[in-house]
């Protein structure tokens, strides 16, 4: 299974000690996963394997970015007392 999320380019090891360590606790957790555990152990073990093999989602934030000058020029013109009183 890890090799072919390597394959696809999913996930990679390098041979440090570190990543290689990794490599066989993402082994681990996948056979735990999908092995016979109960059901809280499949679903820690699913949890760990989606956070070293899928992104999270993007948080979309929707956000208007003014300049200091387009902000007065806001400010100023909301401020202006009405005329057609």
């Amino acid at each position: 299974m890890i090799e072919k999320l390597e394959e696809k380019k999913v996930i990679s090891f390098d041979d440090t000690p570190e990543d290689q360590m990794a490599k066989q606790a993402l082994h681990e957790a996948f056979t735990l996963a999908l092995g016979p555990s109960p059901q809280q152990i499949k679903l820690a073990a699913t949890r760990i394997v989606l956070e070293w093999t899928k992104a999270k989602p993007a948080t979309k934030a929707d956000l208007t970015i003014q300049t200091a000058e387009k902000w007065l020029e806001q400010v100023a013109k909301d401020n202006e007392p009405d005329s057609g009183a």
